[in-house]
């Protein structure tokens, strides 16, 4: 589990990595997995962690029980999902995700602030619609000022 704690699962570069292309390998030191074994396997173990298993049957009570829930919620991989099945998330909803980080660890990391919107501009579904363009001439705080108020227009829920 220590793979899943390295700093590279929350880059937001990262994220717009895991989330577009058909296929893809997970790399550590010498061996590898297919990106899509990679989900699969997280996501069996975090449902047979928290699902029915865990709580009806006594030999499954501890399964997992060192590993944090949110360690598994890894943002780029979530996107993928929702990527292949059509309904990629708006720039909105990837920066205020009702997902938590896990324990240690920020939600997104960039070396620059700005690189946090422009990682995402790639992957969230009303990009062409919100006409953002990363533009590294202006300031973080004008980027982030730009990008709220654009998906508060088209996004009431988060207005």
């Amino acid at each position: 589990m220590d793979l899943l704690g390295r700093a590279n699962w929350f880059r937001s570069w990262i994220t717009q990595q895991l989330a577009l292309p058909r296929t893809g390998l997970v790399l550590c030191g010498s061996r590898h997995v297919s990106l899509d074994a990679f989900d699969a396997a997280l996501s069996a173990v975090y449902f047979a962690k928290v699902g029915r298993f865990a709580r009806q049957l006594p030999e499954w009570r501890y399964f997992g029980a060192g590993l944090g829930n949110n360690a598994f919620h890894i943002r780029g991989l979530v996107a993928r999902r929702q990527h292949r099945r059509g309904r990629g998330a708006d720039l909105a909803g990837l920066l205020l995700s009702d997902l938590r980080s896990a324990p240690g660890r920020p939600f997104y990391a960039a070396t620059d602030a700005r690189d946090v919107i422009f990682g995402l501009l790639g992957i969230a579904a009303d990009t062409a619609h919100l006409r953002l363009c990363p533009d590294y001439s202006k300031d973080g705080y004008s980027e982030y000022s730009v990008g709220a108020d654009a998906s508060s227009i088209q996004c009431p829920p988060y207005s």
